[in-house]
């Protein structure tokens, strides 16, 4: 495969990981082990096909991921699995040597993301530690967006802010500005914003890079100027980080990773027959000490015995120590209460001594004949009973708080009695055990005695290898490091013989912004004749980018299913023309839902909001969209599959509801939306049976 023919990313797979499961998509072909050129995603709305999708962009640089419930309450981790063309040799020649090498891009789920991982991998699984951590600042030169930038051929580009002043500021090309030529988005279908006009920063950005894409010339001298001295800037860098990293593993004795897989091959091997060697004697020695059974079920039930004992003397004296406040409560109510009882007797209730009429003293008072000196009142009386009463309530309670104190004192000497009780009990088990403990020793020592120097050897030899093979892990990890580290440089080295040798040529074939947009309004006009688009004529591209169909732009020209078409139309055009020209395009294209508006029974072809004035032969074609929905349908994957069997470096992942009969193949995943016919969804253990309300249509 030429370096043409293999594209600068390929996608394998895409891995949530969860607290309780894991969600995997997968893009190989299973036999082959090979990425599909085109996979489709299919199944009921609300399942979680567009979640696949948004979190493929998220891997890649977005800034949000999906925030559904069930996503919020299953996922922790996004991984996305890819292979890289990377430039593994450096040349002298032209011409690099180019591999697809595999990784996996790890980025965290739930809160602020602001760093990424790259490791070795696939699908299946990664190798050790990352071999890269990226920061997610696209101007950083260690970020993940200048990462794929250089992996595509687009590393180094700086974009004027306003590219009709000369002395315009720039600003460091990001993956996320091409991202609108590798993602059709269900809402650019039919939002008239399908070139991110609603944004005009945006749609600056996408306009630069398509002219940097088929190499308009307009300012693309000074570009390519600049791209190169960047370029050359950071291959210094790169070599020169490479070469002091080299420096200091060299110095410190390390081995080229080869040497360092075989040696840690050698040491797993070892450290096997060393754990079976440990095993083998502790195996030897159980059997010689077979003899000392009896004893040995003695020492355990003397052990279990005092194990019990403890238990029970823990338990009195914790009952101990929650009683004695109880006991010291009773006590201090039984002094309140005789503290009352006295209060009475010695402290006159009477504080009235004189007269309040003629301030006379007033003489002590006194009873006579059942009746009071001082107010002549009948002791007999209501009041009187009823203090008579109070008193001897109190007399009642006192009682019973002194009888309760005696019990409590009663009981606390009884646990206090078993407490000792099992002290001892407990001290003779523990004479017991020792006993046991040394009969045990006694019949087992002999027998043990030529197996301890042998074991603690083969125990030693265990843990130094264990510490070996420990080590060299960590050289392995700084070594995976270092070629990262040469493999950047190489793949800044080749993009900047591919960026000189693109200065060349455009110097000899200069190609204005027209015969670029030229060629896309006529492979649009292709790509639409194949969909079998009704009424075909007058197609070109604005010098926006923007489509226009039969002299109408392409949100005004009377039909969502219309706008659905050219939407495809125009995005496959720029992703067919770049990757057939090897122009930069990361290779591969994600669209989502390619039929919206186009089936006459989902009730989703409306009229365009904006009224367009048709004449006799421009009708409405909404009616002819009802009648030829299926055969569009047909067509547009029969095109999709057609181009990509004519160009192997091209991917296209569809997520779409009810594809055609025709791609049926290449689904690599259904959602039923039902627990009897799993996968329910995406996240698959969320199937409905919780409470929860569902997500929007995802």
């Amino acid at each position: 495969m030429s370096s043409i023919e293999l594209p600068p990313i390929r996608i394998r797979a895409l891995t949530l990981i969860g607290a309780r499961s894991t969600y995997q998509v997968k893009f190989v072909d299973s036999a082959a082990s090979t990425a599909r050129q085109l996979s489709l995603i299919a199944g009921e709305i609300s399942t979680g096909k567009t979640t696949v999708l948004e979190f493929m962009d998220y891997c890649l640089g977005a800034k949000g991921h999906p925030e559904h419930d069930e996503v919020m309450a299953n996922v922790r981790t996004a991984l996305l699995a890819i292979e890289v063309r990377e430039h593994v040799s450096a040349s002298e020649s032209d011409s690099a040597t180019t591999a697809a090498t595999r990784y996996v891009i790890e980025r965290p789920v739930g809160g602020a993301s602001k760093r990424a991982w790259l490791y070795e991998g696939d699908e299946e699984g990664v190798l050790g530690d990352p071999v890269q951590s990226f920061s997610m600042d696209p101007a950083d030169d260690d970020s993940l967006s200048q990462y794929l930038l250089q992996v595509s051929g687009l590393g180094g580009i700086r974009l004027k802010d306003a590219p009709t002043q000369e002395e315009s500021a720039t600003s460091v090309l990001s993956f996320r500005d091409v991202q609108p030529l590798w993602f059709l988005t269900n809402r650019r279908m039919d939002s008239g914003d399908l070139v991110l006009e609603k944004n005009p920063y945006r749609s600056l950005k996408v306009r630069q890079v398509v002219d940097y894409f088929f190499g308009v010339n307009d300012d693309q001298t000074s570009i390519l100027a600049q791209q190169i001295e960047e370029l050359r800037a950071e291959l210094r860098e790169a070599r020169s980080t490479a070469v002091a990293l080299r420096q200091f593993l060299d110095d410190a004795g390390f081995d080229d990773i080869e040497r360092v897989e075989e040696q840690s091959d050698q040491l797993r091997i070892a450290l096997v027959e060393a754990r079976v060697e440990l095993g083998t004697i502790d195996k030897r020695l159980e059997a010689s000490t077979s003899f000392a059974a009896e004893a040995r079920d003695d020492f355990h039930k003397a052990a279990a015995s005092a194990r019990v004992l403890e238990g029970k003397l823990r338990d009195h004296e914790t009952l101990l120590r929650r009683l004695d406040p109880l006991r010291a409560q009773y006590a201090d109510d039984i002094r309140k209460m005789e503290l009352l009882r006295e209060a009475s007797i010695l402290f006159d209730p009477l504080s009235i001594s004189h007269c309040p009429a003629c301030q006379s003293r007033i003489a002590a008072p006194s009873m006579r004949d059942s009746t009071c000196s001082l107010c002549h009142s009948d002791l007999e009386t209501d009041a009187a009973r009823s203090s008579a009463a109070d008193d001897a309530f109190l007399e009642k309670e006192h009682a019973n708080l002194t009888r309760r104190v005696r019990q409590l004192n009663q009981f606390m000497g009884e646990v206090r009695s078993e407490a000792r009780e099992t002290e001892r009990f407990l001290s003779d088990a523990q004479l017991a055990l020792e006993h046991k403990q040394q009969n045990l020793d006694r019949a087992t020592t002999s027998a043990i005695a030529p197996f301890i120097s042998e074991r603690d050897a083969a125990a030693k030899r265990v843990s130094t290898v264990e510490a070996a093979l420990s080590s060299l892990q960590k050289t392995k990890r700084m070594l995976r490091q270092l070629r990262q580290r040469e493999n950047q440089a190489v793949q800044i080295e080749a993009s900047l013989k591919e960026a000189i040798d693109r200065q060349r040529k455009l110097s000899q074939s200069q190609q204005p912004r027209d015969v670029v947009l030229a060629k896309i309004g006529s492979r649009i006009e292709s790509i639409l004749a194949d969909f079998g688009y009704p009424k075909l004529r007058d197609v070109r591209v604005q010098k926006n980018l923007i489509p226009v169909v039969r002299n109408h732009r392409y949100d005004k020209v009377g039909s969502s299913g219309a706008m659905t078409l050219i939407a495809l139309a125009w995005q496959l055009a720029i992703f067919e023309l770049a990757v057939e020209q090897g122009a930069g395009h990361p290779g591969f294209l994600l669209i989502d839902s390619p039929q919206k508006n186009l089936k006459p029974d989902s009730g989703l072809i409306d009229r365009a909001p904006e009224p367009v004035n048709t004449s006799e032969a421009e009708e409405p074609a909404d009616e002819d969209f009802h009648a030829r929905s299926l055969s569009i349908v047909e067509s547009i994957y029969r095109h999709i599959g057609e181009w990509l069997s004519r160009n192997p470096a091209g991917q296209i992942i569809v997520v779409d509801n009810e594809p055609p009969s025709s791609v049926q193949s290449q689904i690599v995943v259904r959602y039923s939306a039902r627990r009897d016919d799993p996968p329910y969804g995406l996240i698959h253990d969320a199937d409905g049976s919780e409470t929860d309300e569902p997500a929007e249509d995802h």
